[in-house]
């Protein structure tokens, strides 16, 4: 669970969230961290349906995020996460295709892989530096 802290809560009413969350039997990670923050992130299963109608009742607190893997959810971060690799951008509105071995097992192969990967249209390629099998002892790829 994540409490979203308003932004213009006051130093009384973030003080209540904290006094809040210890009386439930939460502990902050520091003194002082609610009025610093504007989500604190909470074990959900671990507060009671009492807890979360009185935080839900505190002036100072927006709303509670109460979606599994808040961290990762649209509820917490709205906008689009775009990450920039050379001139791709991934998550962006096309998508993009990465290819390439499981195994780097030679230059020739992996040359040879990147252009079949470029011929069918991947902007991208990968290939695992350490391939080990069934037994650590029977790595098969290119090495050093």
């Amino acid at each position: 669970m994540v409490v979203v802290v308003r932004k213009d809560a006051t130093p009384a009413e973030r003080e209540a969230i904290a006094r809040t969350l210890l009386a439930s039997g939460h502990l902050l990670p520091e003194p002082g961290i609610a009025a610093q923050s504007a989500q604190l992130h909470l074990d959900a299963g671990a507060l009671s349906e009492e807890t979360r109608r009185q935080l839900r009742a505190l002036p100072g607190v927006e709303r509670l995020i109460e979606t599994p893997y808040q961290l990762a959810s649209r509820a917490l971060h709205p906008d689009k996460t775009t990450i920039q690799v050379g001139d791709v951008t991934i998550g962006g509105a096309q998508p993009v295709v990465i290819a390439g071995p499981c195994a780097v097992e030679s230059k020739a192969q992996i040359l040879e892989a990147a252009r079949a990967a470029k011929t069918a249209g991947a902007q991208m390629l990968r290939g695992g530096a350490f391939k080990p099998r069934t037994s650590p002892y029977s790595f098969q790829g290119l090495g050093l």
